[in-house]
């Protein structure tokens, strides 16, 4: 064959090896004009196939024909489909959604209608139920009933057709391949990390039960609706210990059913098959998560020199692999990882590239041995601890020591600039002020003595270890904060600015007990108006957070007098009270003081910190809530949108503000049915959450509150439990037990089993929801009326009419009261009211109930 004529058959052929039987037959007719150049594709593949087989086929002669019938004809196609509405078992096939040279895939639904759960069917084809084939068939079945684990797809039965064809009942996945689902959603590295752990755990399942997979790639791992992984397809997995009638399965010299590009060394040569094989491709995958590169040039190189390059050339860094690529792409990578290209680089050098490097080394026992010392290493790097793969150093481990400590470090050093800048106030003021010299020389030698003790306590030779936390260091400063009785107002600072930080870390009950406690203080001395604002402020939104508006508005308007008594209407600090103020006020239904509030605090950060300033981002953020409640919703999309660009610009990497603002997009969406855009948003939100608080924070839970609550609106109510599950789960460790949020949660739960048809269940739910109302420190949360009305309708469906009218009846009270009777939700509840009163013969009330409809 002359040199153009192998390159021409070369290229073609590798294509056609990264394609199913179906599409490969295809791609072979639409590449081949002429008879002489199809044959010796299909010799060629032949070639390659009778070493990859592990006795797959009955023989090599076998191949070319089956190979030339599915060129030829689609019978088999045809016979598939004539499948659809079959039983097979206990199941009735339902659609066709895989085909390749071995069988074909259904969907499928169990017959007798027990239950409503899709599976999947793999079918063995007529003339390929050969022996060696129905012995591999039946050794799949085999290795799948020994896996149980919730990130690999369940095996749940198998038998034979009423044409004695084998078959496999699977777990149906409704899912996206991993790596287009971390793309589409834009997923962080730290999300990736997590999805990667996952599938590690699964492999490491598999491992111990003496299974290697061999065939990890991104198209046999998919991720669900709910953000589960499945890794699937263990039809070419090796037993460790194989036992003797196992042995026509053995790999031989050179075979490999595998995709070349996730292959390992040790797969293209006569080398034994471990746990380090799968350890290798997961690095693979590991890599492209991280830098969206296959860590091998393979692009237009022939099957000689990609063998060569897997065997011999160790990869790039990730880190470098992306650097080297070209502007727009690193955009488009770094875009799709919710970062930016510098940033990208930053997280991928170091420990990011040395255990993606370890895992890729060509000698098996220079790897990680096992899947579990790779998970070991992303534990280490997590809590930042030095990880295996780097090579121990005092630097390096000095560093991680560092960085272990860096929160704790992080808050010493906010004290020290609070209490250096509060030390700084009172010496001007002495300056100015001579007789009260003595007094702040106190003062400030007391915010000194407090803040030199509190660190000193912490010097590793005094704290007893080598671990502080956040939570740590703020409990030992309230201890000693009590010590500072003969100065008060130093205690009131120190105390507002623990209780602001227990806020921040969503301890949000510890915070209003530290800032209430410095309100106390404030209002028993002499002190400055600007530091009463600042302090009623903070009380302000500790109590918004807890669900109290009514409270939270009366300490944010009176933030707001401080302010105008102390002269200080032009600084930004007065923007922030005020827009608090219109937030609350937003809460309560009095829209046009909260618009009026807001449109001033806007004004003031235009003038202040010019148009693309952070300040400015957060009053459009409140302006384009307040639009919301009004149903604005075009005008409030207009600022939601300029308020997260404006964070987006100014700000890499994760931050409160950017998930706050896209959690408000995600309900704005909603409201207008882009249920597909509300899903995005709200995940990405999520995303940003976790990565700054971890799962178990006020924020993070609310999150999932809001994503559980439009699953169940669209249907999907799976999907809906898994979350308000984990809502519940962690709103039970964090919240208090009358929180509003616990309110949402549990009504959330009784709304997904009212869709279910379980009425009872959602009745007990209804019930729990206004037991934990009750509870509330704000008795008429504005939640109550929400869960009196969904309890209405599913008393309805239990045929309780008169249980219903007096749940709307609440509901309407309820409303009336929090949101006033021109409020849409609250003549909505009343209509309904009405209605329900004529039909069961209460017209008397609906006549004095009509009094309170608006008027058209």
């Amino acid at each position: 064959m002359e040199k153009r004529q192998w390159e021409r058959v070369n290229r073609i052929v590798d294509t056609a090896l990264d394609l199913d039987r179906e599409k490969r037959a295809t791609y072979i007719n639409n590449e081949c004009e002429d008879e002489a150049l199809r044959k010796k594709v299909i010799e060629l593949l032949d070639s390659i196939e009778q070493s990859e087989t592990e006795q797959f086929l009955e023989g090599p002669q076998a191949y070319p024909h089956n190979l030339a019938r599915d060129l030829s004809d689609s019978n088999q196609l045809r016979d598939s489909s004539t499948m659809i509405g079959k039983a097979v078992g206990r199941y009735e096939i339902t659609e066709l959604i895989g085909h390749g040279g071995m069988g074909s895939v259904f969907k499928a639904k169990r017959a007798d209608g027990s239950y409503k759960r899709q599976v999947a069917i793999k079918i063995l084809r007529r003339g390929m139920d050969t022996p060696s084939n129905i012995a591999r068939f039946k050794r799949e079945r085999n290795i799948l009933a020994n896996l149980d684990h919730p990130n690999i797809a369940q095996m749940l039965d198998g038998g034979l057709t009423n044409q004695g064809l084998p078959y496999l009942v699977m777990e149906y996945i409704d899912g996206v391949p991993l790596l287009s689902y971390c793309d589409r959603n834009q997923l962080s590295i730290s999300k990736r990390l997590e999805l990667f752990e996952d599938i590690c755990k699964a492999v490491n399942h598999a491992h111990q039960n003496a299974i290697i997979h061999r065939d990890l790639k991104p198209s046999n791992i998919f991720v669900t609706g709910t953000a589960d992984i499945k890794v699937l397809d263990f039809g070419i997995a090796k037993l460790v210990n194989p036992s003797q009638n196992e042995d026509i399965f053995k790999t031989r010299t050179g075979a490999r059913m595998l995709t070349l590009g996730y292959a390992a060394p040790e797969q293209l040569e006569s080398q034994a098959i471990t746990t380090a094989t799968d350890a290798y491709v997961l690095g693979i995958l590991l890599y492209e998560l991280l830098a969206g590169q296959h860590p091998f040039r393979l692009e237009n190189k022939g099957l000689t020199e990609i063998e060569e390059i897997i065997r011999n050339i160790s990869p790039e860094r990730p880190s470098q692999r992306f650097k080297e690529l070209a502007s727009k792409q690193q955009d488009d990578i770094s875009s799709n990882r919710f970062t930016k290209p510098s940033a990208l680089q930053k997280m991928l050098t170091g420990d990011l590239d040395a255990i993606a490097m370890k895992a890729l080394r060509k000698e098996q026992n220079q790897r990680y041995s096992s899947v579990k010392q790779l998970l070991e290493d992303l534990a280490r790097r997590k809590s930042n601890l030095p990880v295996l793969a780097r090579n121990d150093s005092t630097r390096y481990n000095v560093s991680k020591f560092f960085k272990r400590h860096s929160t704790g470090l992080t808050v010493a050093a906010g004290f020290l600039a609070i209490l250096i800048s509060f030390i700084t106030f009172y010496t001007i003021q002495i300056s100015e002020e001579r007789h009260q010299a003595e007094l702040e020389a106190q003062r400030a030698e007391a915010v000194t003595g407090f803040l030199t003790d509190l660190i000193q306590s912490n010097y590793p030779e005094n704290a007893q270890g080598d671990t502080i936390t956040v939570r740590q260091f703020l409990d030992r400063g309230y201890q000693k904060v009590q010590n500072l009785e003969q100065n008060p107002l130093v205690k009131a600072e120190i105390m507002k600015v623990i209780g602001h930080t227990y806020r921040t870390l969503g301890q949000t009950e510890k915070a209003q007990t530290m800032v209430a406690d410095a309100l106390n203080l404030l209002e028993h001395n002499q002190v400055l108006p600007v530091e009463r604002a600042n302090t009623y402020n903070t009380a302000g939104l500790i109590s918004r957070d807890l669900g109290q508006t009514e409270q939270a508005a009366f300490y944010l308007q009176n933030a707001v007098s401080y302010f105008e008594k102390a002269n200080q209407t032009e600084t930004s600090a007065y923007a922030k009270a005020l827009r608090d103020l219109a937030n609350v006020e937003k809460q309560i239904g009095d829209f046009q003081k909260a618009t009026e509030h807001i449109t001033k605090a806007i004004a003031i950060d235009e003038a202040l910190n010019g148009p693309k300033s952070t300040e400015l981002a957060e009053s459009y953020y409140v302006y384009a809530s307040i639009l919301r409640n009004q149903q604005k919703y075009p005008k409030a999309l207009e600022f939601q949108n300029k308020s997260l660009s404006i964070l987006e610009q100014n700000i890499e990497g994760p931050h409160p503000g950017k998930s706050a603002n896209l959690n408000n997009l995600a309900i704005l969406y909603e409201r207008i049915d882009d249920n597909q855009k509300a899903i995005t948003s709200y995940r990405k939100a999520y995303q940003i959450n976790t990565d700054l608080y971890g799962k178990k924070h006020f924020r993070v839970t609310n999150n999932a509150t809001n994503i559980a609550k439009l699953f169940t609106k669209i249907g999907q109510l799976d999907s809906a439990l898994t979350y308000n599950n984990y809502a519940l789960e962690t709103g039970q460790d964090i919240l208090s037990a009358g929180h509003p949020l616990m309110i949402r949660i549990i009504h959330n739960h009784a709304r997904i089993f009212y869709q279910k048809a379980n009425y009872t269940k959602s009745d007990s739910l209804h019930a729990k929801a206004i037991e934990v109302a009750n509870k509330s420190k704000n008795n008429d949360a504005p939640n109550r009326g929400n869960v009196y009305v969904s309890w209405a309708k599913n008393a309805l469906q239990q045929q309780r009419p008169n249980s219903a009218l007096r749940y709307y009846n609440k509901s309407f009270q309820s409303r009336k009261k929090n949101f006033g009777l021109a409020d849409s939700l609250t003549q909505g509840v009343l209509k309904e009211l009405i209605e329900l009163s004529q039909q069961t013969g209460h017209s008397g009330e609906a006549d004095s109930l009509s009094q309170y409809l608006k008027k058209r």
